[in-house]
């Protein structure tokens, strides 16, 4: 069953780093208040073994993942929630080179 956390200040951190697959994913937030969070994360080397059916990926048919994330959560304070995301497949591990990163602040 799960419990929402109540106003405290919190740091919430994931962190998955995989070189031989040159895969680094980082996630984390912060903020002071009410904070109810539910979050999946699914990792593989192999990436036929979490393969999934996404609309917007190879025209909806089922396609390999290494990497699936999912959140959902609510926020309730006197100060802004804070944080961020970075997905990088680094060039030098034998990754693509690309690298996307996402901030917020609400």
């Amino acid at each position: 069953m799960f419990s929402p956390i109540h106003h405290w200040f919190h740091h919430v951190s994931t962190s998955i780093v995989d070189k031989k697959i040159a895969l680094e994913y980082y996630n984390t937030m912060a903020g002071d208040g009410d904070l109810e969070l539910d979050s999946e994360h699914l990792y593989s080397q192999n990436p036929e073994k979490i393969a999934r059916e996404i609309d917007v990926v190879n025209n909806g048919k089922k396609s390999g993942m290494n990497l699936i994330e999912t959140t959902k959560m609510t926020y309730a304070g006197d100060t802004p929630l804070v944080g961020g995301k970075l997905l990088n497949s680094k060039a030098f591990y034998g990754g693509i080179g690309a690298e996307v990163q996402e901030m917020f602040s609400v």
